[in-house]
């Protein structure tokens, strides 16, 4: 997931609902966690979407700022793929952010260069803030660690009555020039529905920097995605909670909605989708 595109990872019952008190959380082989991880990994919503949201900005100390935007999502042979456009609070008609990301073992990330067009950002700049008043970085919208090769199983445990297993993702060699300080990522996956529950970026001492967690779910047109997700600096506790407002699931998008050359001409579809209110 990403974070924001890490909402649309699609679950095959609803992830709330809590299993049988009487089940043990028994740890699982290395073959079974690597079998866990490659499922999440495939796991998918049916059809592209569209979610329209809030990213609201609490600091610790100051006033909270929001803003809102559009997620168009889709899936290729690479993994996911989305364009997030981000609009200031102030009723500005150009975004603040356009960008389009690519997930997979390669994840790339177009942004609107100095002349307008579309430059693929370098991957140095995947942990600055999208924007100055927010949490999120390129690197929450990618969630690229999902798809890290190497991880150390952490174990299990119960989480709101349910069976969860974490798993400590390792960077490729040469992604330290990129988060020196990144020893790994810690992701919590629900065991039966493996829908995502918390993840943990962690230091060289192996303490949390920033967490992300999953506050609810919510079921559209036989569908669950997610509905808010906080971000958290662990050092500032400065927090950017990210609410999905409307969510049109299972519809069918130009493949320009995602074609980097489309940064910076104007909002992809919206008119006329199925939009459910949550």
């Amino acid at each position: 997931m990403c974070c924001l595109a890490g909402a649309a990872h699609a679950q095959a019952a609803k992830p709330g609902e809590r299993g049988r008190a009487a089940q043990e959380v028994t740890p699982l082989t290395l073959e079974e966690g690597r079998a866990q991880l490659e499922a999440f990994q495939r796991q998918r919503l049916s059809g592209d979407y569209v979610f329209r949201f809030e990213l609201v900005h609490y600091p610790r100390r100051g006033d909270k700022v929001s803003f809102e935007g559009y997620l168009w999502g889709t899936w290729n042979a690479e993994g996911p793929r989305n364009r997030i456009v981000i609009w200031n609070d102030d009723n500005s008609t150009a975004p603040a952010v356009d960008m389009i990301v690519q997930n997979g073992l390669n994840p790339k990330v177009w942004v609107a260069g100095k002349d307008g067009r579309a430059v693929e950002m370098p991957k140095g700049q995947m942990r600055d803030p999208l924007l100055k008043d927010i949490v999120y970085t390129p690197f929450d919208l990618l969630m690229p660690f999902v798809y890290w090769e190497n991880f150390d199983y952490a174990g299990s445990e119960r989480r709101s009555g349910r069976p969860s297993d974490t798993f400590i993702m390792l960077p490729p060699p040469g992604w330290e020039k990129n988060a020196p300080e990144l020893k790994g990522v810690a992701i919590s996956l629900d065991r039966n529905f493996r829908a995502l529950n918390k993840i943990e970026e962690l230091d060289k001492d192996g303490q949390p920097m920033r967490t992300f967690k999953v506050v609810s779910y919510k079921e559209v047109d036989d569908q669950y995605i997610v509905k808010t997700i906080d971000l958290v600096d662990e050092r500032s506790r400065d927090k950017t909670r990210f609410v999905v407002l409307a969510a049109a699931v299972g519809v069918n998008l130009p493949a320009s909605t995602f074609d980097p050359r489309a940064i910076g001409l104007g909002l992809p579809p919206v008119r006329g989708l199925p939009f459910k209110g949550i």
